[in-house]
C-alpha cells in the first residue's frame, strides 16, 4: 500500500508476523522489496498493480485470494486511496503518515487509527489485533 520507510521489528514485530500477511499494492515495482519481506508476507495472497488499477479492487482480490473476511482483516496503508479501498470492502484501516499524506488527511479520510510511523511495534500489534482502538 505504498512505501513506508519505518518497518516494525523486534519481538512485537515477530508476533505480528505470525498472522497471514498479504500485500495489495498499486506499486508495480513492489517486487523490489520482496527479498527483505519474504518471511513475513504471503506474496501469493496479495494483489498488485498488474492486477487492477483501483485500490478497492486490489483489496477485494487480496481478500478473495486469502479466503479472508473483511471483519477478520486490517489494511495498513499510507494514502487516502488505501483508506478508501479498504472501506469499500468493509476492512478497517491503520493509516501511517509516512510522508505522502499527513495524519490529519488520513484521519479526515476515516481511518480507524492513524500512526505517525511504525516505530512502536507494541501499539501496532495491538491495533492489528483490534485490542486497542487509538483515538483519531
Amino acid at each position: 500500500m505504498g512505501h513506508c520507510p519505518r518497518q516494525p521489528d523486534g519481538q512485537a514485530g515477530r508476533r505480528a508476523a505470525r498472522a497471514a500477511v498479504a500485500l495489495p499494492t498499486s506499486d508495480v515495482g513492489a517486487h523490489r522489496i520482496r527479498p527483505r519481506l519474504d518471511r513475513h508476507i504471503r506474496w501469493e495472497l496479495g494483489a498488485y498493480g498488474e492486477d487492477d488499477d483501483t485500490r478497492a479492487e486490489l483489496v477485494r482480490s487480496s481478500l478473495q485470494r486469502a479466503g479472508a473476511t473483511a471483519a477478520d482483516s486490517v489494511l495498513i496503508g499510507d494514502t487516502p486511496a488505501d483508506v478508501e479501498g479498504a472501506h469499500a470492502n468493509g476492512v478497517r484501516v491503520i493509516a501511517v503518515a509516512s510522508g505522502r499524506s499527513d495524519e490529519a488527511t488520513l484521519q479526515d479520510e476515516g481511518a480507524e487509527a492513524v500512526l505517525s510511523d511504525l516505530r512502536d511495534t507494541e501499539v501496532l500489534v495491538k491495533l492489528v489485533r483490534g485490542d486497542d482502538r487509538r483515538p483519531k
